[in-house]
């Protein structure tokens, strides 16, 4: 059997590849790659990516870039210290980062950095990550204003409860019993939609934890509002790394066994595992992209083309280009969405206070009218 180690090598330590996954050996990449508990902060991630990126593209070489990075980027300097340690040990630059990054970063580092598209990827991977900053700054901002929407419309509400209800029980002719009704209605309700809500979220986490890589993927895909970005971020993702490793000469048994390598818990382990089977059984190619809601469709138009693998990593590299567009306009789109939805969410609760204290006076005005 063709060993993958001579076209491109491992992403990890030179375990053997076999055809069918070895659990002994996947149980030693598993160990090797346990990663230590430090995870670097967002900010500083952006920084490492994106400047590691400039001065590759630069002409720099990895150790060299890195000891530069160290004047140029203080607050890095210990990280960086360590970093160089573990090349200088042996290791890759994708061992050295594992725990410390986001495993999908790390997997996508190790791939670009066996088969020549380090600078590509750290650039695209900052420009991901300070997309994710900014989004979480606007967020916030967006969110203000709504949050501080509900604390005074809760604030209302406990004042009517506290302060307004024993004044109008001085009313001879409030209906005290209906506008207690009013307020059980609203607090049983609140109540009940609470523990649906908490039991939802117990079950669907107690099935989480249970369930891999892929099953997760595909349920991310099918949420209601987050689904279509989970979804765009897969193409964009998946896109990327097979067309890196297609660009580097991989054909298709290469990739299958060479996603093997990776930790059982990943993705791309739990793809390649999949991806055997499903070849062994004699089934299509087209077939799997189908079967799963998080692969890129245009994979099956890609491949049905019949070009060679070169051209097809080609393609698609670029199609991922166009997947990482579309991923910050769908982002930015979902973006605009929020306080509309906290707005209608507001507008709602402050009806329901208005009804829970106008209509029992109303009830109350309306005995006094046929009093008289």
């Amino acid at each position: 059997m063709r060993d993958v180690n001579k076209r491109g090598g491992s992403p990890h330590k030179q375990w053997p590849l076999s055809k069918k996954a070895n659990p002994k050996t996947n149980r030693q990449a598993a160990k090797y790659l346990r990663p230590p508990k430090t995870r670097l902060p967002l900010r500083q991630q952006v920084l490492f990516f994106s400047l590691l990126a400039d001065l590759l593209q630069a002409g720099f070489q990895l150790q060299t870039a890195l000891t530069m990075m160290q004047g140029l980027a203080p607050e890095l300097k210990s990280f960086l210290t360590q970093i160089n340690t573990q090349l200088q040990a042996g290791q890759s630059l994708g061992q050295a980062l594992a725990g410390r990054i986001a495993t999908n970063s790390y997997s996508q580092i190790m791939i670009a950095e066996k088969h020549g598209f380090l600078d590509q990827s750290l650039q695209q991977l900052g420009q991901l990550l300070t997309t994710r900053i900014r989004q979480k700054a606007r967020l916030r901002a967006l969110l203000a204003y709504p949050v501080a929407l509900f604390v005074v419309i809760g604030g209302i509400i406990v004042a009517v409860k506290i302060w307004l209800f024993p004044q109008l029980t001085h009313f001879s002719n409030f209906d005290q019993t209906n506008f207690i009704s009013w307020w059980l209605v609203l607090k049983y309700v609140g109540v009940v939609l609470l523990s649906v809500l908490v039991v939802y979220l117990l079950r669907v986490g107690w099935w989480w934890r249970k369930q891999g890589a892929v099953v997760r993927s595909s349920w991310y895909v099918s949420l209601p509002i987050i689904g279509k970005l989970y979804s765009q971020y897969s193409y964009y993702y998946l896109s990327f790394n097979i067309g890196m490793l297609l660009k580097s000469g991989m054909d298709l048994k290469q990739i299958r066994e060479y996603l093997l390598v990776f930790d059982p818990a990943s993705l791309f382990y739990q793809l390649g595992e999949r991806l055997e089977r499903h070849i062994n059984s004699g089934q299509s190619l087209s077939t799997f992209i189908r079967h799963y809601p998080f692969l890129p469709p245009e994979l099956t138009y890609f491949i049905g083309k019949g070009q060679t693998l070169s051209q097809l990593g080609t393609e698609l590299l670029v199609y991922s280009k166009l997947a990482y567009k579309k991923l910050l306009q769908k982002s930015e789109r979902m973006m605009n969405y929020i306080q509309p939805l906290l707005f209608v969410i507001i507008a709602c609760l402050i009806i329901g206070t208005y009804l829970a204290i106008l209509l029992p006076l109303y009830h109350s005005l309306e005995g006094v009218y046929v009093y008289k």
